[in-house]
């Protein structure tokens, strides 16, 4: 299920969900991207998602319910995973 959708400054929406991770769609509704703990290159800390949002530097946090944070780049779509074991 849905527990989480955020609206970035470029009008995408970002969906969170409870077992499925994150997913990305333009302005249109078309999916850009989903990304989750398994996703090579990209992966969430959680699938679980329980926040999104955006910072003044375009980047796009997402808090999990456990493991932590990520945070996607949007420039470079580099996602970056922050946990107590890398703290």
């Amino acid at each position: 299920s849905i527990s989480a959708i955020y609206e970035d400054n470029q009008n995408e929406f970002w969906i969170g969900t409870t077992l499925h991770g994150l997913y990305r769609f333009d302005n249109n509704m078309k999916m850009i991207a989903h990304y989750t703990r398994n996703t090579p290159q990209m992966k969430l800390a959680d699938n679980y998602i329980s926040t999104i949002y955006q910072d003044s530097d375009r980047n796009i946090w997402i808090g999990h319910r456990k493991n932590g944070l990520s945070k996607i780049n949007i420039d470079t779509n580099q996602l970056t995973t922050y946990t107590s074991d890398n703290s």
